[in-house]
């Protein structure tokens, strides 16, 4: 049986709005249906988990930021 492992990638945002995460979870998944995404704002770093079958580091980060955010990988 083949098993397939998804990457976690982290990364540090700009985003402090509870509903602006909400939206741009929302807007991250339909850009990237294959990944789960969620916020902890709590951190420091206003983290962002994106959970996805596929390396997609670059384009998370270029779509962030165009819509108005830092986003940096972090791990």
């Amino acid at each position: 049986m083949a098993t397939s492992f998804n990457q976690i990638e982290i990364f540090r945002t700009t985003v402090d709005c509870p509903k602006t995460a909400y939206c741009l979870v929302l807007r991250l998944q339909e850009a990237f249906p294959d990944a789960k995404c969620n916020f902890d704002l709590d951190d420091c770093d206003r983290i962002l988990r994106v959970d996805s079958p596929v390396v997609i580091v670059e384009a998370i980060a270029q779509q962030m930021q165009a819509w108005g955010y830092r986003c940096e990988w972090i791990a």
